[in-house]
């Protein structure tokens, strides 16, 4: 079963977090951290570190932290201003600052390391790419971009990218908007793009290299070959 590792409140007060809900999560298994991303003034981000001692609780005995040390955690983050922020490696994380125009990579006190210029003029958001990379969202298209290097590794056509799912191997990624999915393989070289009438809702790829992704009533299914149709349908939607 689910046990609970986290509690996080939400208050509209100055300096107490905000009162709008996350719209990205990222995990740091090496550092044992959480990133969160929401649209509070403008975008901003939040930096968790839990101990380590709570995860081996869960994950060895099956017991949770008491509601004492997960009150206590939930008070204990880093927080900034940025569009998005995501893990580019095991210590650092990269923040799109918009006002800038440029992307921050930072330490795990939250504080800036470097400053790099992303790939494109238009972009306005970053996702994760893997160690040392990033997906950065243009205007028209999504850019694997080497930050280390500052070097564009390769793009792919297309617009609107709301979240970016990568298969567990890396090999894959599917990239979706409002009402459509692109895959590609890990050079962003493009397999398919699957079209729906309603709003996708979420998905995650099956380690069998399936792409399973939720609609408004359905839970659907893709192949990189561009095969895809209906696993079932729903009474409620349900987010993977």
């Amino acid at each position: 079963r689910d046990n609970p590792i986290l509690s996080i409140r939400r208050s509209g007060g100055s300096g107490g977090g905000s009162s709008a809900p996350p719209r990205g999560m990222t995990y740091n298994p090496a550092e044992n951290a959480i990133l969160l991303s929401s649209d509070a003034e403008g975008g901003s981000y939040e930096l968790f570190q839990l101990p380590r001692d709570a995860v081996a609780s869960v994950s060895g005995k099956g017991t949770v932290t008491s509601a004492a040390t997960v009150d206590a955690m939930s008070t204990d983050s880093r927080r900034g201003l940025g569009a998005s922020a995501v893990f580019v490696a095991r210590n650092r994380f990269a923040v799109f600052d918009r006002s800038s125009g440029q992307i921050f990579i930072k330490n795990l006190r939250n504080e800036v390391t470097k400053k790099v210029a992303p790939p494109c003029p238009s972009t306005d958001a970053i996702f994760y790419a893997g160690t040392g990379n990033l997906l950065c969202r243009a205007e028209d298209k999504v850019v694997l971009f080497d930050v280390q290097q500052r070097k564009t590794l390769a793009e792919m056509s297309t617009s609107n990218v709301k979240y970016v799912v990568w298969s567990t191997d890396m090999n894959y990624v599917a990239l979706l908007s409002k009402h459509a999915i692109h895959v590609g393989d890990k050079r962003l070289r493009h397999l398919c793009t699957v079209h729906e009438t309603i709003r996708v809702k979420s998905g995650a790829w099956d380690p069998s290299g399936v792409f399973v992704y939720t609609t408004l009533n359905h839970i659907k299914y893709c192949l990189p070959n561009g095969d895809s149709g209906i696993v079932r349908t729903l009474d409620q939607p349900v987010y993977v």
